[in-house]
């Protein structure tokens, strides 16, 4: 929850159209680290093994090391958010990212590409999940299930186009350019809308969450003595309600399917398709998501409202 003084809100001005921008640049910020890196990375995953002689099990782990470093990369988002999103250090970490990925073009071992995986789940922690759900959560203070649901659509549609490209370079060009491309395109996307759109809170933008109002947060305001008072539960708390436990084993339920995505290059080669059909497999499932994503955050904006 954003904290910010009554006196400072006087001065913030309604974010309007500019809230839906910030939505893009969070949705391409994904597309850029878990869309290329994660889901467009199994393209790599036959070509690579087939050129240096890897098996497929060895070189899969590449995705378990991505899991790991994102588990060990969310607890430090929770302690580091506010120093990190919308500042330098932003940059910073995106660039680590785009240079792990990017270096996979000279890889020669599995350890290499493991490595490379370890250090980009730990970036992904800040730059998609729940990093983008926590900016959407300070920026909208209504519709913040369907900004959620847009932003992982715009993550889809990058997905959907980008599959079928990368696939085509990789035959056309071979592996490690595709990879060096890859890279470029996930600069392209993640660092421009960073540096001048993405910022934690509105007031960072001198604005209001989108759904309020100068007059209507004047009037919250108008007493001096009044404060904000952060809400929720204690960790150790929420742990132990059966709406968090249900909520991890769903999570991980979910988990099995969206990783599917990542296998499906893999597939198609294994049994005797053209690439280009398993990257398009891919683009077939996030077709689908393009459209789910905004209807599920939107359910979620009514049943929140609901009486």
């Amino acid at each position: 929850m954003t904290l910010t003084t009554p006196a400072k809100k006087d001065c913030l001005r309604e974010s309007g159209a500019f809230a839906w921008v910030v939505v893009i640049a969070l949705g391409l910020m994904s597309a850029g680290t878990t869309g290329t890196y994660s889901i467009i990375a199994g393209s790599f995953v036959a070509p690579v093994c087939e050129d240096l002689g890897f098996d497929y099990t060895s070189f899969s782990f590449y995705f378990t090391a991505i899991l790991l470093g994102l588990a060990l990369g969310l607890p430090l988002l929770s302690r580091f958010i506010p120093k990190v999103i919308g500042k330098p250090w932003h940059i910073c970490i995106e660039l680590v990212l785009i240079a792990a990925g990017a270096a996979m073009a000279f890889y020669t071992e599995v350890w290499m590409f493991t490595v490379s995986a370890a250090v980009i789940g730990i970036c992904f922690s800040f730059t998609t999940g729940v990093c983008m759900s926590d900016v959407i959560d300070q920026w909208f203070s209504k519709s913040s299930g369907l900004a959620i649901g847009l932003a992982w659509g715009v993550n889809s549609l990058c997905t959907l186009l980008l599959s079928p490209v990368i696939t085509l370079v990789i035959e056309q060009q071979g592996w490690r350019t595709g990879y060096i491309v890859l890279a470029a395109v996930s600069a392209a996307m993640i660092l421009p809308a960073s540096a001048f759109i993405i910022r934690l809170n509105p007031s960072d933008r001198n604005m209001l969450p989108y759904g309020e109002t100068a007059s209507e947060t004047h009037e919250s305001c108008s007493a001096d003595e009044q404060e904000d008072v952060l809400s929720g539960m204690a960790l150790r708390d929420a742990a132990k309600t059966p709406s968090f436990i249900l909520c991890v084993l769903l999570l991980c339920v979910a988990q099995l399917t969206c990783c599917m995505n990542q296998l499906f290059p893999t597939y198609a080669s294994e049994v005797g398709f053209n690439p280009i059909v398993g990257s398009l497999m891919v683009s077939a499932a996030s077709l689908s998501d393009i459209f789910l994503n905004p209807f599920v955050g939107k359910t979620c904006d009514t049943r929140a409202v609901a009486p």
